[in-house]
């Protein structure tokens, strides 16, 4: 634990040192190391992870359990792409024992989870290594692998049922 908080303490000196675009950092340092990003509009916490699949729980502090509490993404109600202003994300990073490599994945969590369960996020993906293959970076929709769920769909027209008239 030692190590991370002095891998914390090291990039708060480093991060307050250089403009990250609009990006700022945030957070108190002398609260176990709290490390935060901020832009104004969305905030990004980061935290730290041994295995690359794991993404910490937020266990019972009720503030950290409300930060990861965003309205999801994915709903048919809200039929859209992006988050509102207020977005908070976590940055869990790792690195790996055995190239000594960081690496960094971007969470947008939408519900509480124990440790060691399933996260319940909307937005999971790895950072790109350099910054030349961030700017690169595009999005891609695909439905590979999505099943809907549509009610009555046996009763629809190309359902079980035929649905009469004419195609001609």
């Amino acid at each position: 634990m030692a190590r991370d908080h002095t891998i914390r303490a090291f990039a708060h000196l480093r991060l307050r040192q250089v403009k990250i675009d609009s990006w700022s950092v945030a957070g108190n340092h002398s609260r176990n190391g709290e490390l935060w990003l901020t832009d104004g509009d969305y905030r990004a916490r980061l935290l730290h992870t041994v295995r690359d699949a794991d993404v910490p729980a937020a266990g019972s502090n009720a503030a950290r359990q409300a930060y990861y509490r965003n309205v999801p993404l994915f709903t048919l109600a809200q039929q859209r792409l992006t988050g509102p202003p207020d977005d908070r994300l976590l940055f869990v990073w790792r690195i790996d024992l055995k190239t000594g490599v960081p690496a960094f994945r971007v969470v947008r969590p939408i519900g509480n989870w124990k440790w060691g369960d399933h996260a319940q996020t909307d937005i999971d993906f790895i950072l790109p290594e350099t910054a030349e293959d961030l700017a690169a970076l595009e999005f891609e929709p695909s439905d590979e692998g999505m099943e809907l769920d549509i009610p009555n769909e046996d009763q629809l027209e190309g359902g079980i049922e035929d649905a009469g008239g004419s195609a001609g």
